[in-house]
């Protein structure tokens, strides 16, 4: 029981030494209500005052063997008897005695020889008096706790006197100590921050008359130099005389309360400016708060949404559920869903969740991030759209087309299905896109790309692989003339022409088809095979179809080897060139040479022309050969010249490639740098087609080969489609008349007449004329009479190395025409000849490639 149970009798501890006084207090005291403990003689009371803990203590100060004094220090030294009242007794009334009892802690004294009942009431006394003071201590104590949790200190100030007071919590506040303390307003003064000292001294003098008091924040300086924060409020009192108040008040450290009110506004203005939304939920799925962009984005004010249920934004019920376990177990929650807007539309969101916990793990609520992904999707689409299907035309790419194959592949696979795979590549893309441009050429694959679509089935897949390669897989067609019939009906959309920004231009293609399973049975097999069967279909002319067959894979494969061969037959040296004299009518020298490629390969033996120059101009190998041709004979030209012939020129055939090329002319300027030859010994010869496939740049490319100092002659003119206005402003030196009306011109009048015309044209353009293909003495005093200049061909000498041209060089040739006898010098037919004879060459056999192509 405690002092406060009912029926709760006092205990008091006596310590005297005197038994029969003992006795008598003993009954004394009991009677009077009190429980009674004696601590035993000559011992230390302080073991049983730590174990009763009495209510009174009853200490005699004197005895023997004991000081009470002593005893009375101990109990007050301890925290269980800081309260306690020790009512001393003794019999020296001396004062001296009785001061020191009180300086070691008595609370009280009575003498021994005092009434017996009196003590009763002095010790009722006592010990109502130590519960008040033991409940004011704690309520002090709970107070200086209070006010150290709040750091809140308090304050009075008497202008009277001039007193200003302070608690200790206020001196722990400012960082100063009692002892240090002046007492004054003025001393406060000085720990307040110099810019805030007028404004504290003027809230306290307005305080004296206003009933309000004051209420403001400051600024201090702790002991420490440290500067804080505080809060100063204070209200008047009364002090009892006519018109006399002071101030009462408290003073609380806020230092932390606004930084952190300060780091909170922070983070809500940050949260506030965030694009992404933001929601806070309570236990209840009550939307507590939210920021803008989460309101905005839902079509709601921030101040519309406090207080709803957070998951109506979603967009269909089981979207609004958040699993249980999700809730309890305080893990972050991230899925994608689809809200719902305040006008009813839906979008994509990336929602975030963040369950809050309390220090128990129970639920308090829920923190949302929610992000509007509608871009996001849509650049995922975007981006999924490029990965699977093309972006000028719209049709599936070569990606999707695969993965659809593949499917299609192992489902006729399994059912037993024929697919037929077509492809399809514009016959002359390249040509239109050089000629009109690139805007021009995408423009015609989209309409090809229209056309095909409405001309194919909805079963069948339409694809465009890249650049004008296009494919399409039938279904479900097992018979061939079915096929047929629908690769037809593909070719039959290139009859209308295409209208290409204002104009109409034609296009064809070639197709090649390869069967499933016929002619393969995986998906890169098929594509080869179809691949195959469209270039056989392309090698044979425009607008044609070819299924494949074994037969065009074993050319295929012949092909790739003989382009194996080619690329390695520069680097090994295979090639060498042939020079086949060209002759001036009217002096009878030879003049130049055209300069012929042979190549002597170490797989395919002695080659002919005819043979691979096709071969180097679709694999672009045209271009290094042709450039080391170009090299090697400016290196010949450059040593005839060095050996006294410096007028003597070679003539170089130039390919289409090659004179697209847009460094053609600086490479032609290095070879000439490089090897020292005279421009003027160097003729490029041009056919017409090559010429007029984009005339205008190819004046400008003419141009500055001609102000190079090279020579220029157009080769087998009167077979091509150049323009005389063109041909008047090509700066051409000479025309080479083609071997098909020089083959006739001694027996065909009308072959005659295009002769006569051509010389006739050239000579009034100041240009010099040579024909190609003499292989009789008719042949050439038709040429002679008819005014011709130069002449060349199997008649007058074959194609031979250079050595076995040096011995002619500068001589005059032994056959004349004239008045018009033929002497015999030279018989290139003769058993003496160094080189094979060659046979005579029709003009169909002859092909004119970049210095390649054989005369006769």
């Amino acid at each position: 029981m405690t002092e406060t149970t009912p029926n709760y009798l006092p205990l008091i501890l006596i310590v005297d030494h005197d038994d029969l006084s003992h006795g008598m207090v003993q009954k004394s005291l009991e009677k009077g209500g009190f429980r009674t403990v004696r601590a035993p003689d000559h011992t230390d009371p302080l073991p049983l005052f730590i174990e009763k803990q009495p209510d009174l203590v009853l200490l005699e100060l004197e005895g023997p063997g004991c000081t009470g004094l002593e005893s009375c220090r101990r109990i007050r030294s301890l925290v269980l008897g800081r309260h306690t009242p020790i009512l001393v007794v003794t019999g020296n009334d001396e004062g001296d005695l009785v001061h020191r009892a009180f300086e070691a802690g008595a609370s009280d004294f009575v003498a021994k020889s005092g009434n017996p009942d009196l003590l009763v009431y002095r010790a009722r006394c006592l010990m109502r008096n130590g519960r008040l003071l033991k409940n004011l201590q704690q309520s002090e104590d709970r107070l200086a706790r209070v006010q150290q949790i709040a750091r809140l200190g308090d304050w009075e100030w008497s202008p009277e006197n001039g007193r200003f007071w302070k608690s200790q919590q206020m001196f722990a506040i400012l960082g100063t100590s009692q002892e240090a303390d002046s007492g004054t307003l003025t001393g406060f003064l000085q720990q307040v921050a110099p810019k805030d000292r007028d404004l504290v001294r003027e809230h306290f003098e307005r305080a004296l008359d206003d009933p309000a008091g004051c209420d403001f924040e400051c600024r201090i300086v702790r002991g420490d130099g440290s500067e804080r924060l505080v809060w100063i409020y204070g209200r008047r009192e009364p002090t009892g005389a006519p018109r006399s108040v002071h101030l009462l008040g408290t003073l609380q450290d806020v230092t932390e309360v606004r930084r952190s009110e300060a780091r909170s506004r922070m983070l809500k203005e940050a949260v506030d400016s965030l694009q992404i939304g933001i929601t806070f939920s309570d236990a209840h799925g009550r939307i507590v708060y939210l920021n803008p962009a989460e309101a905005r984005m839902h079509g709601f004010e921030v101040e519309e949404l406090i207080g709803r249920e957070a998951r109506a934004f979603a967009a269909t019920p089981h979207r609004r559920q958040t699993p249980p376990n999700r809730l309890t177990d305080g893990t972050t929650w991230r899925r994608e869903s689809v809200n719902v807007r305040r006008n009813g539309e839906e979008f994509p969101v990336l929602l975030t969740s963040i369950p809050v916990l309390d220090r128990e793990q129970r639920y308090l609520g829920i923190v949302t991030t929610c992000e509007d992904i509608s871009e996001r999707k849509e650049n995922e689409e975007r981006i999924n759209r490029l990965a699977y299907y093309d972006n000028l035309t719209g049709l599936p790419n070569r990606s999707m087309f695969l993965e659809r194959l593949h499917q299609c592949l192992a489902q006729a696979g399994r059912d037993g299905d024929v697919l037929s795979l077509v492809f399809l590549d514009l016959d002359n893309f390249k040509d239109i896109n050089d000629t009109l441009g690139h805007g021009a050429g995408d423009k015609l694959l989209y309409e090809v790309a229209l056309r095909l679509s409405e001309c194919i089935r909805e079963s069948d897949l339409l694809a465009r692989l890249g650049g004008d390669e296009f494919v399409v897989l039938l279904t479900s067609i097992s018979c061939q003339d079915r096929v047929a019939a629908a690769v037809q009906r593909m070719l039959d959309i290139f009859q209308e022409p295409f209208e290409i920004e204002g104009r109409t231009v034609y296009s064809s293609a070639s197709i090649g088809i390869a069967l499933f399973p016929d002619d393969s049975h995986d998906a890169s097999s098929l594509f080869r095979s179809a691949d195959t069967a469209m270039y056989h279909a392309k090698s044979e002319g425009r607008g044609r179809f070819r299924f494949f067959s074994e037969e065009m894979n074993h050319k295929i494969l012949h092909r790739v080897a003989l382009e194996n061969a080619l690329r390695q037959g520069l680097e090994r040296g295979e090639f060498f060139l042939h020079y086949q004299p060209q002759w001036d009518l009217r002096t009878n020298r030879m003049v130049g040479a055209e300069v012929l490629l042979r190549w002597q390969s170490a797989d395919f033996g002695l080659m002919l022309p005819s043979e691979f120059i096709s071969l180097t101009e679709d694999s672009g190998l045209i271009l290094g050969i042709g450039e080391w041709v170009l090299r090697s004979a400016c290196q010949q030209a450059r040593l005839w010249a060095r050996q006294g012939h410096p007028e003597f020129r070679v003539a170089v055939n130039v390919s289409s490639k090659q004179l697209k090329q847009q460094d053609f002319v600086a490479m032609l300027n290095q070879v000439i740098l490089e090897t020292g030859v005279d421009p003027k010994s160097l003729e490029l010869e041009f056919t017409e087609s090559v010429i007029m496939e984009n005339a205008e740049r190819t004046i400008e490319t003419l141009e500055a080969l001609k102000d190079m100092g090279v020579q220029l002659s157009i080769d087998d003119f009167g077979t091509g489609y150049s323009s005389l206005n063109y041909l008047k402003h090509f700066p051409v030196d000479r025309i080479k008349i083609d071997r098909s009306f020089v083959a006739d011109v001694s027996r065909s009048t009308d072959d005659a007449a295009i002769v006569e015309a051509i010389i006739t044209m050239a000579q009034s353009l100041s240009l010099k004329v040579l024909a190609e293909g003499v292989e009789n003495s008719d042949q050439l005093h038709h040429l002679s009479q008819l005014g011709c200049d130069e002449v060349q061909g199997f008649y007058l000498a074959m194609p031979m190395p250079a050595d076995a041209l040096e011995g002619s060089l500068g001589r005059e040739h032994g056959r004349r025409v004239g008045k018009h006898e033929v002497t015999e010098w030279f018989d290139s037919r003769s058993d003496a000849s160094p080189w094979p004879a060659a046979p005579s060459h029709s003009a169909k056999s002859s092909r004119k490639i970049c210095a390649v192509r054989e005369n006769g």
